[in-house]
């Protein structure tokens, strides 16, 4: 086909594969996070790949503190994110630097695939957590239904 612009949700490997496979269509993304720490751009402007970023790996970190809040007391906390997505492993990788200071440590429930999520919950109830932060990409939010229902069904405070 020949395209005037493509356009890619997120960071992960989609927008990766249309960065390598031109050079000179447009690709616009949304959600990418840190486009220049997943290395979709290299610096901005990035050439023909464009698009929005919200600082989510920024916010990250702001969500465990929010969590910590909810839970005072708590000092181990979940992480459930999907670990095919570079985005999403950057998000994770705030979360697990910020630890150390709000006092609590990270079990780390990285996915790849949907069928993933049962060793996740199989984890969780193994060495119950105080909390439960997710990290959210295409592969979360389609399994959303899923997750918030282990989590209701546990008793785990969420975010």
């Amino acid at each position: 086909m020949k395209a005037d612009a493509i356009v890619a949700f997120g960071g992960g490997p989609a927008a990766q594969a249309l960065k390598l496979a031109t050079s000179s269509i447009p690709i616009v993304f949304a959600g990418a996070g840190d486009p220049v720490g997943v290395r979709l751009v290299h610096s901005l402007p990035g050439g023909n790949v464009t698009g929005i970023s919200a600082q989510a790996t920024e916010l990250s970190a702001k969500r465990l503190e929010l969590l910590k809040a909810m839970v005072p007391k708590g000092t181990r906390i979940a992480d459930l994110w999907n670990a095919d997505d570079p985005a999403m492993t950057l998000r994770y990788q705030e979360i697990e630097k910020v630890a150390p200071v709000l006092g609590v440590t990270i079990q780390p429930l990285g996915v790849r695939e949907p069928d993933d999520l049962e060793m996740a919950f199989s984890a969780m109830q193994k060495a119950r957590p105080d909390g439960f932060s997710l990290v959210t990409d295409s592969l979360t939010l389609l399994n959303r239904k899923r997750i918030i229902d282990f989590a209701a069904e546990q008793n785990i405070p969420a975010i």
